[in-house]
C-alpha cells in the first residue's frame, strides 16, 4: 500500500511539473522567424537566418558524418551478419523482476545490435538527404525514419530483448504516416516545432533507457554470475579460433570486457547525440550550436558500433555475457514518457528564451 501511495505521489508530481511548464508558454512571446529558403531547391526551411551560417563548414562536418557513417555501418553489418556462436561470445538479455531471475536462457542480445546497426544507416540516409536538401517538410519524410528506430530500441529494450506485440510493426507505420502527415499539411513553425519536439522525447527517452540498464546490469550482473552460472570449458573458452566468429574477419579484437563498464558507450553515444540536439534547439538561430550538432553524429553514431563491435567480439571476465534490463511495470513507463515530455519541452522554453533575450 504504501509503495503504491509513493508510486502515485511520484507520478502527480511529474505531471505537475509538465504541467507548469506548459503554462509557461502562455508567457512567452513566440519567437518571429522569417523562412530561409532552401540553397538547393529553393523551398522554404525550418529556420531563420543563422547568425555566423558558412555552408562550406557545414557541408564539410556532414560530409564527415556520411563518411564514418558509412564505413562503420559498413562493418556494423558484417559484425551482425557473422555472429559469433561461443557461449562466452554471445551476450543475452535477462530482465530483472522484483530481484530474481525468472528466465534461465535469457534473449539473445544480436536483434539489439542489429537494431544499432540500422539506427546508423537510417541516420546515415537522414544526413545524406540533408546534404541535399536543407531541413524542413521534405527533409521530414527521411527524418523521420531516424526517429522511428529509435522507438523499435526502446520497444525492443521495454520488452525484455525482443519486441513481442503481433502488432508493433501496425504501431510502428501509424507513428511515422501520422508524424509525416502532420508535418507535411501543418504550417510552420508548427511543423518544426512538432518534429524537433518529439525528435528530443526519443533522444531523452533513450538516454533515459539507456542508464536505466547499465545500473541494472551494474547491480546485478556479478553476482548472478558467480553464484549461478556453470564455469567454461576449455572447448567454450577458446573463442578465437572459430570460423563464425568475427575474429576470422577482424584483424583487431579485444581480449576481454569488463561488465557493465562496455554498456557505458552506449550511454556516451546517446548523450553525445542528445546534447548536441538540445544545444541545437535552445540556441538555433547560431551557427555554433547547429556545427556542434551537426559534428555529434560524427562522433556518436560511430560509437554505437563501436559498442556493436565489443558486445560481439570481445568475451566477458564473466562466465557469460549477460545484461540485465530493468523491470518496466506501468507507472514507470508512463514516468519515463512524462519525463520525456517534459524534459523536451523544458528545452523549447528555453530555446523562446534565448530567442526573445537576443532580440
Amino acid at each position: 500500500m504504501v509503495v503504491r501511495v509513493l508510486q502515485l505521489f511520484v507520478l502527480l508530481v511529474s505531471i505537475s511539473l509538465l504541467g507548469v511548464i506548459i503554462l509557461s508558454f502562455n508567457f512567452v512571446k513566440l519567437p518571429d522567424i522569417k523562412q530561409e529558403p532552401d540553397r538547393n531547391t529553393g523551398y522554404p526551411t525550418w529556420h531563420g537566418k543563422v547568425e555566423g551560417f558558412d555552408p562550406d563548414r557545414q557541408d564539410a562536418v556532414n560530409t564527415l558524418s556520411v563518411v564514418l557513417m558509412f564505413i562503420t555501418g559498413s562493418i556494423g553489418l558484417k559484425i551482425v551478419n557473422n555472429p559469433p556462436t561461443k557461449p562466452k561470445l554471445t551476450t543475452r538479455f535477462f530482465t530483472i523482476s522484483d530481484d530474481s531471475d525468472a528466465d534461465v536462457t535469457g534473449v539473445p542480445a544480436i536483434g539489439f545490435n542489429r537494431l544499432l546497426v540500422l539506427y546508423v544507416w537510417a541516420t546515415f540516409a537522414t544526413i545524406l538527404f540533408a546534404i541535399l536538401v536543407d531541413v524542413g517538410k521534405l527533409f521530414s519524410v527521411i527524418g523521420i525514419f531516424h526517429n522511428s528506430v529509435e522507438v523499435a530500441i526502446l520497444s525492443l529494450i521495454g520488452g525484455g530483448g525482443r519486441i513481442k506485440s503481433s502488432s508493433f510493426i501496425a504501431w510502428w507505420l501509424f507513428y511515422i504516416l501520422s508524424s509525416s502527415a502532420f508535418v507535411i499539411f501543418v504550417d510552420f513553425p508548427k511543423d518544426a516545432g512538432i518534429f524537433k519536439f518529439q525528435g528530443l522525447c526519443m533522444d531523452f527517452a533513450l538516454f533515459i533507457e539507456f542508464v536505466r540498464v547499465y545500473f541494472a546490469t551494474k547491480e546485478h550482473a556479478r553476482e548472478a554470475e558467480r553464484d549461478t552460472l556453470p564455469p567454461l570449458n576449455a572447448e567454450d573458452d577458446n573463442n578465437i579460433d572459430n570460423n563464425n566468429d568475427t575474429s576470422s574477419y577482424l584483424p583487431i579484437f579485444p581480449a576481454t570486457i569488463g561488465y557493465p563498464k562496455h554498456l557505458l558507450v552506449l550511454l556516451l553515444a546517446s548523450g553525445i547525440h542528445l546534447v548536441g540536439n538540445c544545444l541545437n534547439a535552445i540556441a538555433f538561430s547560431y551557427f555554433t550550436p547547429l556545427l556542434i550538432f551537426e559534428l555529434s553524429y560524427s562522433t556518436a553514431f560511430p560509437i554505437y558500433i563501436y559498442y556493436v563491435y565489443l558486445d560481439t567480439v570481445a568475451p566477458s571476465v564473466l562466465p557469460q555475457k549477460r545484461i540485465y534490463l530493468p523491470y518496466t511495470p506501468t507507472w514507470k513507463v508512463i514516468l519515463i514518457t512524462i519525463s520525456s515530455i517534459t524534459l523536451s519541452l523544458l528545452t523549447i522554453r528555453l530555446s523562446f528564451f534565448v530567442s526573445n533575450k537576443s532580440d
